[in-house]
């Protein structure tokens, strides 16, 4: 935990007119699917709608069958983001990986802290969160300007797992960090969820600081429900939608 502090200490940036979110009301606790692990950090669902997965903090991937999670792949037990982030790093990179040769190309570089990627829905373009660089950048990959490359959102705080929404547009977790209270040893965040839409234009948001007051990772809709990850707990999260 104290890693984690560190690591949210440190990163805090300015950049030129970041947009305000942290305006708006917030909603209830999530329903907790609850893990023997902790670090849900991002979910998914596969083609044929089983599911949620979840990677956690050891290092597995975990999927939620017959009301409870059981393991389902294994990655890597040696995960160490946190160090990487307090570097102020711009070495990430956009991998392309042809499946008929193997072969791995580097797409683009100088990316600071990417943390998500979604793809559109008409699979022309992509999205990706600069965790570090508080900001949304999208990459045109079919079309007549297939290679542009722009920044298309700027963020006041750091934004996480990017995830495209079944109501058109995006939804992105960002985490604002709050200064820490006298009688607190660890600072707190503003946990939004923020959707936009293909220029960035902010659509709605999300706070759901109260079900994650320390770390919020994830946010998925998927079939009138919102499903929640985050760095901290030992649970995943699901919220009903309206």
């Amino acid at each position: 935990m104290k890693s984690l502090t560190m690591f949210r200490i440190s990163i805090l940036m300015f950049i030129s007119s970041p947009c305000v979110i942290h305006s708006q009301l917030g909603i209830g606790l999530p329903i907790k699917l609850k893990l023997h692990a902790i670090g849900p950090e991002d979910v998914a669902f596969n083609g044929k709608g089983q599911g949620p997965y979840t990677g956690v903090a050891d290092g597995r991937i975990l999927e939620y069958y017959n009301d409870k999670f059981i393991d389902f792949a294994t990655t890597s037990p040696f995960r160490n983001f946190t160090k990487v982030a307090q570097s102020g790093d711009t070495s990430g990179r956009l991998l392309k990986y042809e499946m008929n040769t193997g072969q791995v190309k580097v797409v683009l570089r100088r990316l600071s802290g990417p943390t998500g990627l979604a793809i559109s829905k008409d699979k022309t373009f992509l999205v990706i969160s600069e965790f570090i660089g508080r900001k949304i950048t999208k990459h045109i990959i079919k079309g007549p300007k297939a290679g542009l490359t722009q920044t298309i959102l700027k963020l006041e705080g750091q934004p996480d797992n990017v995830k495209w929404a079944t109501s058109g547009g995006f939804w992105v977790a960002v985490n604002i960090l709050k200064p820490p209270q006298p009688e607190q040893l660890i600072p707190m965040t503003e946990s939004i969820a923020v959707k936009f839409d293909i220029n960035g234009k902010i659509l709605d948001k999300k706070n759901v600081t109260l079900g994650y007051p320390n770390s919020f990772s994830g946010y998925l809709e998927y079939f009138g429900k919102a499903y929640t990850g985050s760095l901290v707990p030992d649970f995943l999260g699901v919220y009903r939608l309206k």
